[in-house]
């Protein structure tokens, strides 16, 4: 490419903005209308997806109760507004390290891309967290376990898992092993013949 005289110089500059309220009476925003950032990641369109999927729900549950039930559609902003702030930060100090002229920064910029491709173990859980599936809503206020601790005694392994007792069994499982807690994302389903759902 050859280049020839310039017609239009302009300087690009990368926005980061987020509105204050996500929704308000009969109104809400998803998508573009609640946030703009840098292209950097791809994370523009998969945000206003999870925005637009968070909220439809919510909406078509208060239809169908015949009114809106105000801590149900007030959940949508706690829980993308709190998220997205998390990924536009994140963002913008992506956008800071690529754009960077420091020498230090552009030496270290292109031994980390290297390194990356030789992590292979990281590969996954960096898959998740940029397709937005690694995050959670356990924290949301609809967002809520029904299990119970066992009473606390002078011994607790008995008092957690005693001879017997299935609610006692399953107190320990909820302690101890790897679940799916409420707020979290349904981990996809594997189908006969090696599809996943």
């Amino acid at each position: 490419v050859k280049l020839g005289s310039v017609r239009w110089l302009t300087h690009f500059r990368v926005n980061s903005r987020q509105v204050e309220c996500y929704g308000r009476g009969r109104v809400f925003l998803a998508g573009d209308a609640c946030h703009c950032h840098s292209p950097l990641g791809g994370q523009g369109m998969n945000m206003g997806f999870q925005d637009a999927k968070n909220l439809a729900w919510k909406l078509a549950l208060a239809i169908q109760c015949g009114g809106p039930t105000s801590s149900l559609l007030t959940s949508y902003e706690s829980e993308r507004k709190t998220m997205e702030t998390k990924l536009l930060t994140g963002i913008e100090r992506a956008q800071e390290v690529v754009s960077s002229r420091n020498p230090v920064i552009f030496f270290m910029r292109g031994r980390g891309q290297r390194l990356a491709n030789m992590l292979t173990f990281l590969q996954p859980a960096a898959v998740a967290l940029l397709a937005q599936q690694a995050w959670s809503y356990r924290k949301s206020s609809i967002s809520m376990e029904h299990w119970e601790r066992p009473v606390p005694t002078c011994f607790p392994i008995t008092s957690i898992c005693p001879a017997g007792g299935y609610r006692r069994r399953q107190n320990l499982h909820r302690w101890l092993a790897t679940r799916i807690h409420a707020g979290d994302r349904v981990p996809d389903v594997s189908l006969p013949g090696g599809q996943h759902l």
